[in-house]
């Protein structure tokens, strides 16, 4: 008996198991450059397939920028614009 109906698994191959474990890296922000270490991917586009953005991930990119930081003008920080003023 094969070890896949043993287990009771059907439709799944060993390139399924490797798109699963790929996929979990990527989910948990492991950084596509480790990640096509760890599967001896030659080409980062390969790798790239893996990770699948959806809203919440680019709504949490974005949640914690500092924008109260991007806002302030360059002269209340001390850049170049204050100090040609004063």
């Amino acid at each position: 008996m094969c070890c896949k109906k043993a287990a009771g698994i059907s439709h799944r191959t060993v390139h399924t198991l490797r798109h699963v474990f790929c996929s979990f890296l990527a989910n948990q922000n492991v950084s596509p450059f480790q990640v096509m270490k760890i599967m001896g991917h030659q080409s980062l586009n390969i790798v790239l397939t893996y990770y699948h953005v959806n809203e919440q991930d680019l709504l949490g990119a974005v949640k914690n920028l500092p924008f109260d930081q991007m806002l302030t003008p360059v002269a209340e920080k001390g850049g170049a614009a204050g100090k040609q003023a004063a």
